[in-house]
């Protein structure tokens, strides 16, 4: 096989089942904390917290995976995402009949969709980028950035239609599509496989142990203080589409195309927002405009959260927050990975892990949910926001007063 011909293949493989994928995943995003929400609040933040914990771990499983074998770490994800899809048509098949066994259902497939997610995220991006010449890898990462948040519009808008039409049915059509996906990845050719650098546990330790060291001296605490709240302001999508079907009184439809606006708000404002951040950090502290971008999030939240249930046309408002969370979320990298200079891998990844340990507040919140809805898209959405948005903001003066130290004392 030339070479070309098994980087097309590999190009068109990857780019076709990752849209597929994004285009079911674009309905399930919203739908399945709908259904979810249907069997109880306990049903409903049991179901998720447990499937954001195993997130971390399918990430870090998925690395280790990909190091073997990208294509069939593909597979397996796939195959996990099919059965996801097949449990929630059973639990929607059983609701009226074996509710137990129902709520068994919904709670595998919420959990299996998050392993599903995770699970491909190092095999996907290596082998997209190795799958390509290097000159191509950038625009291969670009075109990549620009499909998900495309597939996920289409698939809330067109399923959200198909759902409204052929009720549950929908499930055995995507999961055809997703078993015929999950296929074409044994058509992949592997690409060079990364070499492992065993290190022994001792030193292993001993460098984590220096490298947490360095990183606490650096305010390393004060930014996974940052990343939990963030974390737990993710709590606040868990609960959205819940809140806009039974709070607001969205149907279903609206909802669907609702957040179909989310992907397409991101799809559209990703390249200028990250040219944003290259022009604002070249005069300004990056964490300064991450603390505004924060503040203007929790004010929308607070905003959609009280007025959206008096007049439904305020919940258009949110269509601003896929704009502002890409801003933070690319902005956050950017300042972790500047702010921390060699440490800065051992830095992101304390800083995800920590993101993801927030979903740890979920029953809190389902509690506070139980007494209030409005209170808790408020508590998980709002205050977690401007809780960050002061300790970026302390961060970005603190950074100043430094400079000015260093300048004097040169």
């Amino acid at each position: 096989m030339s070479e070309d011909s098994w980087i097309i293949r590999n190009f068109i493989i990857l780019h076709l089942c990752g849209f597929i994928k994004g285009i079911i995943n674009g309905f399930l995003t919203w739908f399945l904390p709908i259904m979810t929400m249907e069997y109880g609040i306990t049903v409903f933040t049991l179901s998720f917290i447990t499937a954001t914990l195993l997130n971390v771990i399918a990430s870090v499983a998925g690395g280790f995976l990909a190091e073997k074998s990208g294509k069939y770490t593909l597979l397996v994800s796939d195959l996990t995402f099919l059965f996801s899809i097949l449990l929630l048509y059973l639990a929607l098949l059983q609701h009226d009949v074996a509710y137990t066994f129902s709520i068994i259902f919904i709670a595998s497939s919420v959990i299996l969709n998050s392993v599903a997610d995770a699970l491909p995220t190092a095999a996907s991006l290596v082998m997209r980028i190795e799958s390509v010449p290097k000159v191509w890898r950038g625009k291969i990462l670009s075109l990549g950035s620009l499909l998900s948040p495309a597939s996920y519009a289409l698939g809330s808008a067109l399923l959200g239609y198909m759902y409204g039409h052929l009720g549950k049915n929908i499930f055995i059509i995507t999961s055809i599509v997703m078993f015929i996906t999950a296929l074409l990845r044994l058509l992949l050719i592997e690409t060079s496989s990364m070499k492992s650098h065993l290190v022994s546990g001792s030193k292993m330790s001993r460098n984590l142990i220096e490298g947490l060291r360095i990183l606490i001296k650096n305010r390393y605490l004060v930014m996974l203080a940052t990343a939990f709240l963030l974390g737990v302001s993710g709590i606040f999508s868990r609960f959205l589409s819940p809140f806009l079907r039974d709070i607001v009184g969205l149907s279903i439809a609206e909802i669907s195309i609702l957040y179909s606006m989310f992907n397409i708000v991101q799809l559209v404002s990703s390249i200028p927002l990250g040219h944003l951040i290259d022009v604002y950090t070249k005069r300004h502290s990056i964490s300064l405009l991450l603390g505004a971008s924060m503040l203007l999030n929790a004010s929308i939240i607070t905003m959609v959260a009280i007025l959206a249930p008096l007049n439904r046309s305020f919940a258009l408002l949110l269509i601003l927050l896929p704009a502002l969370n890409l801003l933070i979320n690319i902005g956050l990298r950017v300042f972790t990975v500047s702010y921390f200079g060699a440490l800065r891998s051992f830095a992101v990844a304390g800083v995800h892990a920590t993101t993801s340990m927030g979903a740890l507040i979920m029953p809190l919140i389902g509690l506070i949910w139980i007494l209030n809805p409005v209170l808790a898209l408020v508590i998980s959405g709002s205050v977690p926001n401007i809780l960050a948005a002061s300790i970026l903001m302390r961060i970005a003066s603190r950074i100043e007063i430094d400079k000015k130290e260093n300048m004097t004392s040169s």
